[in-house]
Formats: C-alpha cells, sequence, structure tokens
C-alpha cells in the first residue's frame, strides 16, 4: 500500500530533486497545453510559473496549478484551475514503479475530487491508465461536474477504482496512471476548481494493503509489523507468538510456561534470590539451629524469614496477551490504513512511487478526514 503525501504540498512547483513545498518530477508529469507542459524529470518553478501558483483556498482567476486547501483547514491537494487553453484538455500523470519481485495483474486506486462548482461550466476529471505513458484506457465512469454554478465552496466525491492492465505489469516495469480533464458543457468563461487528493495505491490479496482479504485475521496496513497490534503475517499479536508488541508485553519467549524468565503474561520473572528449606526440621545450608531444632533460613540481603521460597514479582506493567488490530493497546478493534510490511509499490527515481510492499510510493497522504 501507498499513500500519496500531500500535506507539504505549497504550491512552489516540480523537480527532480525537489525542495520543501515541492512534488518530485520523477513521479510527476503534467500537461496543461500543447505549449505548457513538463514531462518526467523536468522542472517546473518559481514565482508567477502556470506549475508554480502556490496555496489558495480557491475561487483564482490564475489557471494552471495550485496547492488547493479544500477544507480552508490545511487539507492540501492537487489543485488545478482550467482556463480556454489550460487544460481544456489536460493532463497529471503519476509514475508507478513495480519493485514487488513478481508480475502485478491488479490493484486499487483510491482518491477523492474536489470541486468548486463556482461557475455556469461542466468540466470532467476521469482516470486513466497505461503501461506506455501514450496509449491511455479509460478506469471506470469518471466524474463530471455540474453545469449549474453554487456557493459550497470545495466539495469532495470519493472515487475507488481496481485497475486491471491489459498485460501483467513485470517485476521492475513502469506503469502510469492520470487524471485527465476538458470542458464539458456551459458557456461560462470561466472554468469550476478541481484538486485531487488523499491518493492510495494498494495491491490486491496481499497481507499490508490495508484490506481484510484471504482469512487474514487483521491488517492495519502501514502499520503491520511484528511489534504491532497486527504482524507482518496478518496475524493478531498473542503472548506465546515470539514476537514483543510494544506498549503490551515485557517479553515473549514463544510459550507460555512459568519459571522461565519469561511468564505466561509476557512479563519479566525476577530471579529467586532466596536460599534455604522449610521451618520444619534443621538443615545445615543458612545458619545455626534454633532451640527448636530449626535454623532460620537467610535471605541473600541477611534479613530473615521463614520457610523463605520465590514468589512471583508484582509489576505495573500489562499483562494482558490479547491484542487488536488497530495501533494501540487498548485492546479494541478497529484498523488503521496513513510500515511497507506486505505492501508492493515505491518510487523510481528519487521518488516514484515502487509497489514494494505494495512499497507503490514513497510519497504519503498523512491526512484523510474520509475513509
Amino acid at each position: 500500500m501507498v499513500v500519496i503525501d500531500l500535506t507539504t504540498f505549497d504550491g512552489s512547483g516540480f523537480n527532480p530533486e525537489p525542495a520543501a513545498g515541492q512534488l518530485d518530477s520523477d513521479d510527476w508529469a503534467i500537461t496543461l497545453s500543447d505549449a505548457a507542459f513538463f514531462d518526467f524529470g523536468g522542472t517546473a518553478e518559481g514565482n508567477g510559473n502556470i506549475f508554480a501558483w502556490g496555496t489558495s483556498t480557491g475561487d483564482e482567476d490564475d489557471g494552471g496549478i495550485w496547492a488547493f486547501d479544500v477544507d480552508g483547514a490545511g487539507l492540501i491537494g492537487l489543485g488545478i484551475q482550467p482556463t480556454n487553453n489550460l487544460f481544456t484538455p489536460g493532463q497529471v500523470t503519476l509514475r508507478l514503479v513495480n519493485n514487488t519481485g513478481a508480475d502485478i495483474t491488479e490493484f486499487r486506486v483510491e482518491y477523492s475530487i474536489w470541486v468548486n462548482n463556482n461557475e455556469a461550466r461542466s468540466n470532467s476529471l476521469n482516470l486513466q491508465e497505461s503501461a506506455d505513458d501514450m496509449t491511455y484506457t479509460a478506469v471506470g465512469a469518471g466524474f463530471t461536474s455540474p453545469e449549474a454554478a453554487d456557493a459550497n465552496g470545495f466539495t469532495a466525491t470519493d472515487v475507488v477504482e481496481v485497475v486491471t492492465p491489459a498485460a501483467p505489469i513485470a517485476d521492475g516495469s513502469q506503469h502510469y496512471i492520470a487524471w485527465i480533464g476538458d470542458d464539458e458543457v456551459g458557456d461560462s468563461m470561466e472554468r469550476d476548481e478541481f484538486a485531487i487528493e488523499g491518493i492510495t495505491i494498494r495491491l490486491l490479496n496481499v497481507c499490508g494493503n490495508g484490506l481484510m482479504e484471504n482469512k487474514e485475521a487483521c491488517d492495519d496496513g502501514l502499520a503491520n509489523a511484528d511489534t504491532a497490534a497486527c504482524t507482518s503475517m496478518c496475524v493478531v499479536a498473542a503472548c506465546g507468538d515470539g514476537f514483543v508488541q510494544d506498549g503490551v508485553e515485557e517479553c515473549d519467549d514463544m510459550n507460555t510456561d512459568p519459571d522461565d524468565g519469561c511468564a505466561a503474561d509476557c512479563t519479566i520473572e525476577e530471579p529467586d534470590t532466596t536460599t534455604g528449606g522449610d521451618s520444619t526440621g534443621a538443615d545445615t545450608t543458612d545458619g545455626p539451629a534454633d532451640s527448636s531444632g530449626s535454623d532460620t533460613d537467610m535471605t541473600a540481603t541477611g534479613s530473615s524469614m521463614t520457610d523463605a521460597s520465590a514468589t512471583n514479582p508484582t509489576t505495573t506493567s500489562p499483562t494482558g496477551g490479547g491484542s487488536d488490530t488497530d495501533d494501540d493497546t487498548s485492546g479494541g478493534s478497529g484498523s488503521g490504513d496513513d510500515d511497507t510490511t506486505g505492501c508492493s509499490c515505491n518510487s523510481s527515481g528519487n521518488g516514484a512511487p515502487i509497489w514494494g510492499m505494495v512499497g507503490l510510493l514513497g510519497l504519503a497522504f498523512a491526512r484523510r478526514r474520509r475513509s
């Protein structure tokens, strides 16, 4: 699973070695018109550049690429302001690289389209996929904004589509997904504003994609780990499984046997510091016998006790061996989608999404308000 992070994007452009606030052009290519585009590895930045208008909450006149704050509270989307000669048609392309070690026959793309329907014209923004970045095939029904304008500001439509390429994506091969926009109907000279946000790419039928599949006991996606509530094998963590769960267990020796240093509840057993026998008869190990024929066994600290024996230590650490399927230690249930165990996607160059767990990309969306 790959979650593409746009939280730090500030609309300052694209570069193969991106500065803070920029996006990596090894991952992204954009065509606004026949005369305004950059390909993968290109540079598009600087004040007044149509690919780098900065951050806005919308209602802009300048056509091109923005970082739209779609909720007014810092939720950033890759923004597009079409005009009569920009993005009509146009294309935003994301390059993916298979680094799983196996062929990929399908994957799922999730994202949100935010539209500021502030103009009396309808525009489309549709998902397509390609093996060569030349011939593209439509995925799903696509999205078209209403012709009649409203004053609602940015509103979201969540999209989930499964991409099934015509041929398997071989290990090491590239694949492309693109959002292609164009005019539809209406006579307004102005166009609605769009933003793409919440991009998540998952392989299917694999542990680590954040989906409960194939009789998995849990799958917390990027949170899966052998020290977490859901292990890298999509098994619920439990005392005795050989993995020490963070914040829950002190030890785990792959059994629940007592008196072996790790107790049955996966807390550490303190060593027995006492010596001696019982108080019913004399022994010769620790001290002189008293007048009753018994002796007083001496502890390691020199204090005395009768019939000294080791006792199980009392700790304040968690003693439950149970687990849940989210990131806390409360024993509750749940799942977390925003590391790469079981994933299969990541990024090429300095960041193009590579399916490595998935490992599909090295970029990750941290903030989502929708499931």
